[in-house]
């Protein structure tokens, strides 16, 4: 079933029914142009509108919810990788600073170690360049005082060891000198270390910098990704709301089209019925009137055929007349022959009558109106009516009958109080145009306005067409308070 709800007939029945309608109507030789855009509005708007707004309804929210997911992936991969990023290069950054620290300690420590040694061996050439100095003076002066052999062998022994000294003191001073190539060597060692360190350092920095727009770029970008997750999800909202909206609309309308297909319906079949009682009773009347026709051609004969002339072959016998009974239409007495019989497929139908119970149901066809305003409730519901009237040939009289019968609620006080007041209750066009003054909106009576403006004939429509709409919207016009 359509739209899943039990109050909507499948679309076989309702294409049956509408195949039914049409050839019903198409039977009573009805014009065309009144019922087919009842048929043709009622299946479009089954079989088009409703699975197209359901479908693209559909289609649209998958889509949507597809853009979110892929947009909420996409956020939670961006943030990811700028996580990570920044926790590798924090994790670089500290090595770096890690290594070139621990690198200047060691070169710090060893420049200090050297330098500390290069002024003991400094100190230790002062003092023994001291002691030579006083050793000279003391063999100067003993050369001079002239001592004893003993003091020369003294003295050969501290010159033994000057000797031994001024040897230490040259391996001392080579070896200084070697110190000091050393302490140079690494002194520039730690110069280009120290410059290699701070360019790495410094490209690090510049990475890093790098790094923290990218992800300031990220961040931003996550943000207006948010944000716009939040306008599509607000949009699928109201979307989803506007077509819930829509399918409650539609839900409405196929309502009332299934109640309308319902009615139709059922003034088919009670159509078909009167049809066939109708038919029923004409083939009754027909085989009567034959009957009666015969029986009046053998009257007849024997009427006019001369006392001299062989006699007809005799005939069944009837039952006796009095004497004094005239001659009368065999007709006339078939007929009241009929009248006291209590059956009523046998009383004769008259045109009144067929044209009475003919009426009664295209009433039925007339829409019910309780009196609600908007949406041209009252010039469609008017529309519908005169259509019915029309089809039918219903007088001012039978119209101000027939469509008071399918007024309900404020409408039906209305026409009440109407008939209680009105000077002559059979006009039909002062009661239209105080049932359109009562029920027509100032909004409607601007879009009459601008309907009548705006009437133009189309190349496919006919003069007839094109002057009953334009005679329709002139007294419309005539009615309402414009």
């Amino acid at each position: 079933k359509e739209l899943g709800g039990s109050q909507y007939i499948t679309g076989d029945a309702r294409d049956k029914v509408v195949d039914n309608l049409t050839t019903y109507l198409t039977q009573l030789k009805a014009d065309p142009l009144t019922f087919d855009p009842i048929v043709q509005e009622i299946k479009t708007a089954h079989s088009k509108e409703v699975d197209f707004r359901t479908k693209a309804f559909k289609l649209f929210k998958r889509e949507l919810l597809f853009k979110q997911i892929y947009l909420g992936n996409y956020a939670k991969s961006l943030e990811l990788q700028v996580a990570n990023q920044k926790e590798r290069t924090e994790k670089e950054v500290d090595n770096v600073r890690r290594d070139f620290s621990k690198k200047l300690a060691d070169c710090l420590v060893d420049n200090t170690r050297l330098t500390a040694e290069v002024d003991n061996l400094q100190q230790s050439n002062v003092k023994q360049a001291t002691r030579i100095a006083e050793l000279n003076s003391k063999v100067e002066d003993h050369q001079t005082s002239g001592e004893s052999k003993s003091f020369f062998n003294e003295y050969e022994t501290v010159k033994s060891d000057l000797e031994k000294a001024e040897d230490e003191l040259s391996t001392k001073d080579e070896y200084i000198k070697n110190l000091k190539d050393t302490l140079t060597q690494l002194k520039n060692d730690s110069k280009d270390k120290v410059k290699q360190l701070v360019d790495s350092y410094n490209a690090l920095s510049i990475k890093h910098n790098s790094l923290e727009n990218s992800c300031k770029t990220a961040i931003n970008e996550v943000t207006e990704l948010k944000n716009n997750n939040s306008q599509l999800t607000a949009q699928l909202n109201n979307i989803i709301k506007d077509n819930l909206a829509n399918l409650t609309d539609l839900s409405d309308q196929n309502v009332q089209l299934t109640t309308q297909l319902t009615k139709l319906q059922q003034d088919v079949a009670t159509k078909q019925l009167s049809v066939d009682s109708l038919r029923q009773t004409n083939k009754g009347l027909n085989i009567d009137i034959a009957t009666l026709q015969q029986q009046l051609t053998q009257q007849t004969a024997q009427i006019t055929q001369p006392p001299n002339m062989t006699p007809t072959p005799p005939t069944p016998p009837t039952p006796p007349t009095p004497p004094t009974a005239p001659i009368q239409n065999p007709l006339n007495q078939q007929q009241r022959q009929r009248t006291p019989s209590p059956d009523p497929n046998n009383v004769p139908l008259t045109k009144s009558h067929l044209r009475e119970l003919y009426s009664q149901d295209e009433r039925k066809s007339i829409p019910v109106y309780k009196g609600k305003r908007g949406d041209q409730l009252i010039n469609n519901w008017l529309k519908d009516a005169e259509r019915v009237a029309q089809s039918a040939g219903w007088s001012a009289k039978d119209k101000i009958k027939y469509f008071s019968d399918r007024l309900r609620g404020d409408a039906a006080d209305w026409h009440s109080e109407y008939i209680d007041h009105a000077a002559d209750k059979e006009d039909y066009d002062a009661w239209e145009k105080a049932l359109i003054n009562r029920f027509l909106t100032e909004t409607e009576i601007e879009n009459l306005k601008k309907q009548l403006n705006e009437l133009k004939q189309t190349p496919d429509q006919s003069t007839q067409t094109y002057v009953s709409r334009l005679n329709h919207l002139l007294r419309r016009r005539m009615y309402t308070r414009i």
